[in-house]
């Protein structure tokens, strides 16, 4: 997927433009995009501040970070040992370096059975 020209805060930015009583089309055109653009970020970030965006942004990556294996969860701590550091590593170590939910069964999780 081709990744967008705006930053979240930009489109966040938009909206509230709109918002405050600038027309549509004449800030679409102002901004290079097309109504459409315009009516799919306004149903995804309707009512949105930058703030909120930030702090959803920060729960995805938590979200996805226990949705990770072990190995995966594994692999991290030991980039971050090396000096790598990651968005992942860091939120591993914020959430006290705990695993994955042991509920999730081993195929799901890609271990041989």
């Amino acid at each position: 997927m081709k990744k967008s020209k705006f930053s979240e805060e930009q489109i966040v930015r938009i909206l509230k433009e709109v918002e405050a009583g600038a027309k549509v089309n004449e800030t679409c055109r102002k901004h290079g995009i097309s109504e459409p653009t315009y009516y799919a970020w306004k149903n995804k970030y309707a009512g949105m501040d930058v703030s909120q965006l930030r702090h959803l942004k920060d729960v995805e990556v938590e979200d996805d970070f226990i949705a990770l294996p072990k190995a995966t969860a594994q692999d991290i701590r030991s980039r971050a040992d090396r000096g790598i550091r990651s968005e992942a590593a860091r939120r591993l170590e914020q959430l006290g370096g705990s695993e994955p939910d042991a509920n999730v069964s081993p195929r799901r999780r890609g271990r041989p059975r």
